[in-house]
């Protein structure tokens, strides 16, 4: 940012459970698009949704610039503060937002996706296909025919194998019957979510052999959500932090610098 303009760019952190490209998700999002005259921009780190309603929030800025913007003119918004108060103000009362929010289950399984993709030896791999990808386009041979390995393979398979040695040893420290409890509870209310999210993570990634590791990814994601599951200070149960931070950027027509 300077007094000339003002530049975002998000990490490849993947958040979004809706069949995007994971290494090119857009986190950012203009509001009403390039050509509607208002030179704000919103950009999300963290969950993909508003969990209120579960919709993504690239949808919730597409309905907010529907509904409270598009019919005003940017001389009416003096600041990058007036947008996000307006913008506030969406949210919290009246608004074109469905009143019901779907099951917890799209929150989770995002979050579980979040969680796992985001780990070093997963993004490396990740990448690495990125860079397969474009030596196919190039050369137009797939690079495992030209008996070229990409290290991150391995590595990868490797540090899958090693969850086994961690699942083991949690049960093991967690050896009680209000552990027991609360693993079962989350088999009971989450197993299926983890068996959705490893099997689209083993068809991403190509692991191998699918069955087996699609189990052992269900087995991580629950062991996972057995670890961060904590009683809520009042009725019901946080299982996982499906929060957002969106950062407002741009310029209000009195504005002389861009504003965050």
């Amino acid at each position: 940012m300077n007094s000339h303009g003002v530049s975002l760019a998000s990490d490849s952190a993947v958040t979004f459970g809706d069949q995007r490209t994971y290494n090119t998700v857009n986190k950012i999002f203009p509001l009403g698009g390039k050509d509607s005259g208002h030179r704000i921009t919103f950009m999300i780190s963290g969950g993909a949704r508003h969990l209120p309603t579960g919709m993504l929030w690239e949808r919730i800025f597409g309905l907010f610039y529907e509904d409270r913007i598009r019919a005003k003119q940017p001389t009416e918004f003096d600041t990058v503060d007036c947008y996000v108060r307006e913008f506030q103000d969406y949210l919290n009362t009246k608004h074109n937002l469905p009143n019901d929010a779907p099951a917890n289950s799209v929150s989770v399984q995002d979050n579980l996706r979040y969680w796992f993709l985001t780990m070093p030896p997963v993004q490396r791999r990740l990448n690495e296909q990125q860079t397969r990808d474009q030596f196919l386009d190039m050369v137009g041979i797939d690079h495992d025919k030209l008996g070229l390995q990409l290290p991150s393979k391995e590595n990868l398979e490797d540090f899958l194998d090693s969850w086994q040695e961690i699942i083991d040893y949690q049960q093991e420290r967690h050896d009680s019957n209000e552990w027991r409890q609360r693993f079962l509870r989350v088999e009971e209310h989450h197993n299926d979510n983890s068996k959705f999210v490893a099997s689209d993570i083993v068809d991403t990634l190509d692991l191998k052999p699918k069955r087996e590791r699609k189990d052992l990814l269900r087995r991580i994601f629950n062991l996972h959500l057995a670890l961060l599951y904590e009683p809520a200070k009042q009725e019901g149960r946080e299982w996982v932090n499906g929060s957002t931070t969106i950062a407002v950027a741009g310029f209000g027509t009195q504005d002389i610098e861009p504003r965050l």
